[in-house]
């Protein structure tokens, strides 16, 4: 595992940067003009010269041109000119393109594919089965070469990949490992990450450690689910610390179709906080399964008076630009997710030439960021 240390201020020129890149890469479709640098820079809430030097970065990755007299425009392919010239194209399918990590992912896919001379197609069924099932089905008679998919994260959804996709055609899914599937998965090592996690807040001197996932009812559907809570669980045993069944809480998990609204990331971290800060012996440190549930837990924690991390440390998995710009910066266990792109490309090349087993998954490990959410107990 490798630790970064990040300080409020320490990072704020590259998050900045990172902040505007996200943006244009998941607001903005090809053919789009996009607004000045003042004015993303206003959009964003970060300084003019990070949109400056967002714009350069993505001007030389070839995502974006600049043509004088005109503005800046979106590319109207993510691929060189080696591409179009060899016609080999693979798609790249998600449930959506808004958030942090599929822009991330997506921007590990393009630039292994740049590399490769490959050309690349976003096909986004939005969180629709139906549109889903759609483009899984279209994959070969579309032409592509190969498809990489982040599919939804429901039984429904790898019944659909399982009925959709022969298990022959050369697709390689990201994020979503899944041991019943036909298709190689490059992912996080979701166990290792939280157990690393935990056993942080342990080395700070914690022993009520909560953790706040996805309530019961919903544990069977999200393989992650119980990943990362054996994780948390074997931190705890292997320190000698006892599992204390009500620490572990959850919100209720949106059903297939449905999409995420921002009340609802809100409501996965207030509800489960609250209960936990309204037992007897409330925990001292906290694990969240996603950094977006660290809004409404830390508006509960401080509606119950308290603060972070002077009365209770909290640490999560991702790192979207909410954690390293929340009140207080989120410590969390980051998942590479360019890499996790990039590896998908190389597998998927190699399955298109037969060098490996239909469902060989590959794990990677976390980077563990130590922000300013979590201190040593008192």
């Amino acid at each position: 595992m490798s630790v970064l240390t990040e300080t409020r201020y320490g990072n704020r020129r590259g998050s900045g940067c990172d902040l505007v890149k996200s943006h244009v890469l998941t607001k903005f479709k090809a053919g789009d003009k996009l607004p000045t640098e003042e004015e993303l820079s206003r959009m964003v809430g970060t300084t003019r010269y990070a949109a400056t030097r967002a714009l350069t970065e993505l001007s030389a990755e070839k995502l974006v041109q600049r043509r004088p007299g005109l503005g800046t425009i979106m590319a109207s392919s993510m691929s060189n000119g080696k591409a179009e010239r060899n016609g080999t194209e693979i798609a790249f399918m998600a449930d959506e393109f808004e958030s942090y990590m599929n822009a991330e992912i997506m921007r590990g896919i393009d630039a292994r594919c740049r590399e490769k001379g490959l050309r690349i197609s976003l096909l986004n069924s939005d969180y629709s089965c139906k549109e889903e099932e759609k483009h899984l089905k279209s994959l070969a008679s579309c032409g592509y070469n190969g498809a990489i998919a982040r599919i939804g994260e429901h039984n429904e959804n790898f019944k659909i990949l399982e009925e959709s996709v022969p298990p022959d055609y050369p697709l390689v899914l990201v994020d979503r490992q899944d041991k019943s599937a036909n298709f190689p998965c490059i992912g996080v090592n979701n166990e290792k990450a939280a157990y690393e996690a935990v056993k942080y807040l342990i080395q700070l001197g914690h022993k009520k450690i909560a953790y706040i996932t996805y309530d019961e009812t919903d544990r069977g559907v999200w393989g992650e689910l119980r990943r990362r809570e054996l994780g948390y669980r074997k931190a705890l045993t292997e320190s000698g610390i006892e599992v204390v069944e009500s620490y572990i809480q959850g919100g209720k998990h949106l059903g297939p179709n449905a999409k995420p609204t921002e009340w609802y990331f809100d409501s996965l971290g207030y509800e489960p906080m609250s209960r936990l800060l309204l037992q007897k012996e409330r925990p001292t440190a906290v694990f969240l399964f996603h950094c977006y549930f660290a809004a409404g837990a830390f508006r509960a924690i401080r509606d119950h008076g308290l603060k972070v991390p002077d009365d209770i440390s909290v640490i999560s998995m991702d790192d979207a630009p909410v954690a390293r710009y929340a009140p207080v910066p989120l410590t969390v266990m980051a998942q590479p997710l360019r890499e996790m792109g990039s590896k998908a490309v190389d597998k998927l090349v190699e399955r298109v030439e037969g060098k490996i087993q239909l469902n060989e998954n590959i794990l990677l490990d976390g980077t563990l960021i130590v922000r300013e959410s979590t201190a040593r107990v008192k």
